[in-house]
C-alpha cells in the first residue's frame, strides 16, 4: 500500500479555483491505497457528493517506511557523497554508545540526515535550518513545488528525533524518522 494526499475542494456549480487560493474551503487527507486509481476514488470519503477531487500526490508516510529501509536509503546516499556528511560517518556511528542528541553538534547531524533523506528519495526539498540569535530552535521546512513555497514551521532541535536515548544509526533513524513525519505534516 502506498500513501497518496488527496485534495478535495467543496463543490457548488464554480469552476474549479487555482491550488492555494484564498476564499475556497479544501480539505487534504492522507489515504493508503494501492493505486492512484484508488487513491481517486471520492466514494471513499464521507459526505462524498459535495466533495471533488482537485488533486491526488503520493507521499511518503512515516508509518509505510520502515526502519531498515530508512537506514538502507540514507546509507546509500552517504555512501554515494561522503564529502557531504562528516558527521554521518558509517564507522563511528557503529562505535558511538552515547545518545545521539547529546552530542554538541548535534544540529549539524540532523542538518546531515535531512540532506540525505533529499538525496535518498524519502524527501524533496527539506531544509533544516538552525536560528543564529536562539540556536536552540532550527526551522524546518519543505519547498511546495505545486504552490511554489515553502512551508515550514520552527522546533526545538532536541526535539528533531523520536528516541532520546537511540545511538549511532539507531539515533540516525530517530530524527529521519521525525524529519520524515514533520515534511508530511508541512507538506
Amino acid at each position: 500500500m502506498f500513501g497518496y494526499r488527496v485534495v478535495l475542494e467543496k463543490t457548488g456549480g464554480e469552476p474549479r479555483a487555482p491550488r492555494g487560493m484564498k476564499g475556497v474551503f479544501r480539505k487534504t487527507q492522507v489515504v493508503q491505497a494501492d493505486s492512484l486509481a484508488e487513491a481517486c476514488d471520492i466514494s471513499m470519503f464521507p459526505d462524498a457528493d459535495s466533495w471533488r477531487v482537485v488533486s491526488v500526490e503520493e507521499v511518503i508516510t512515516p508509518a509505510v517506511v520502515s526502519d531498515t529501509e530508512i537506514r538502507r536509503k540514507l546509507f546509500a546516499a552517504i555512501e554515494s557523497d561522503e564529502a557531504s556528511f562528516e558527521m554521518l560517518d558509517p564507522d563511528s556511528l557503529d562505535e558511538q554508545s552515547e545518545p545521539l542528541v547529546w552530542d554538541r553538534e548535534f544540529d549539524r547531524c540532523v542538518r546531515e540526515v535531512a540532506h540525505a533523506l533529499n538525496m535518498a528519495g524519502l524527501t524533496f526539498d527539506l531544509d533544516v535550518t538552525p536560528d543564529d540569535d536562539r540556536p536552540v530552535y532550527a526551522l524546518v521546512e519543505v519547498f511546495d513545488r505545486a504552490r511554489n513555497m515553502s512551508v515550514g514551521s520552527w522546533h526545538q532541535v532536541k526535539d528533531l528525533t523520536t528516541d532520546f536515548n537511540a545511538a549511532g544509526w539507531d539515533g540516525v533513524v530517530a530524527i529521519a524518522r521525525r524529519l520524515l513525519h514533520i515534511a508530511n505534516e508541512l507538506s
